[in-house]
């Protein structure tokens, strides 16, 4: 007994000798990235993000380690191409890019086979070195910095207590018939998306039904969560909470329904190829502090949200959005009648 507690105080005293080695060597890889960082100086990055996720985010950076950030922001489809046209043309101003949609996957797969990227796996980061950025959040090419959840959204005032859906199939009822609000997925990766993971689970058939109920047909997530504020629709689907809050905070009688069997709308970490970026080691102190817990918890302080760090938080049923979404575009696109 005696000799099998030192050798159990043995292995304790060793694992905590390891873990204390890799702390360390994790404080000097970090210190001197910052270091050849400041040296540069400077950055740029193109995001997707709302403006005021992507703001604070520079300013908070800049803040931290005393070099001066600047972005562009466009929307996911705008903010790729003016990238791939930069890259095809000679010139990547861009360190890196924070883009929308696990299509995403397939553009920084397209930039890393032609030069202009480098995969996230490969940048040599402390925090990855160290194994503290959640492995699910890590693909082949990217690194996702933010998962929202997709949660279905009913008007309170135009829902009936017994009626209340537990989950997207209870949407496919008569009873809902002319009383739900889409945004158009043809205008949205990211909705898209959304539609192929209810279609992997519950089928064709039920993306047809939702269709079939005469739904009420928007632009977009915004317009659709006016309408439903306005009492236009009971329910829209899907839908994001932030997306939703600032008409609750004016009163709308606006209520989540959160579902155990849901996707995301994703945002992704793409590296410019360093011997392509103008500031290869600003670019991966930002990716190493933005898969942080300090500097995700900055990416994604928005009410409800929560970082990548703390998937306990994620629905019971979260499943990840696919790239292949968009080879299913114009039939999942027919079926709901767009």
């Amino acid at each position: 007994m005696i000799t099998l507690t030192r050798r159990r105080l043995g292995a304790l005293a060793a694992a905590g000798m390891l873990a204390t080695e890799t702390a360390q060597a994790q404080e000097a890889a970090t210190d001197a990235l910052i270091k050849a960082a400041r040296a540069e100086g400077e950055l740029l990055f193109y995001g997707a993000p709302v403006e005021a996720v992507v703001k604070r985010s520079a300013e908070a950076f800049a803040a931290r380690f005393g070099i001066k950030t600047s972005f562009l922001r466009l929307s996911g489809g705008a903010l790729r191409t003016r990238y791939a046209g930069e890259a095809e043309s000679g010139a990547i101003p861009a360190d890196f890019m924070i883009s929308s949609s696990a299509f995403s996957t397939r553009f920084a797969a397209d930039c890393v086979k032609r030069g202009w990227a480098q995969p996230v796996r490969e940048a040599k980061l402390p925090i990855l070195e160290s194994g503290g950025f959640p492995q699910r959040f890590l693909t082949e090419h990217t690194a996702i910095l933010q998962t929202v959840p997709w949660w279905m959204i009913i008007n309170t005032e135009r829902t009936r207590a017994e009626e209340t859906p537990r989950d997207w199939k209870d949407l496919a009822q008569p009873h809902w018939r002319g009383r739900i609000v889409i945004p158009n997925p043809l205008n949205s990766e990211t909705h898209m998306e959304f539609w192929k993971v209810l279609m992997d689970r519950y089928g064709a058939d039920y993306i047809a039904a939702i269709g079939a109920l005469a739904p009420r047909k928007v632009e977009g997530g915004v317009a659709s969560i006016q309408a439903l504020a306005a009492g236009e629709a009971a329910v829209t689907l899907p839908n994001l909470i932030p997306v939703m809050l600032p008409l609750v905070q004016k009163g709308a009688p606006l209520k989540a329904l959160p579902v155990d069997y849901t996707t995301s709308s994703d945002q992704h970490l793409i590296l410019t190829a360093p011997n392509r970026a103008r500031h290869p080691n600003a670019a991966r102190l930002f990716a190493n502090w933005i898969m942080s817990p300090e500097g995700n918890k900055v990416f994604n302080d928005d009410p409800e949200g929560f970082t990548v760090h703390e998937t306990g938080r994620l629905p019971r049923d979260y499943v990840s959005p696919t790239a292949d979404a968009v080879d299913a575009r114009e039939r999942i696109g027919k079926m709901l009648g767009f």
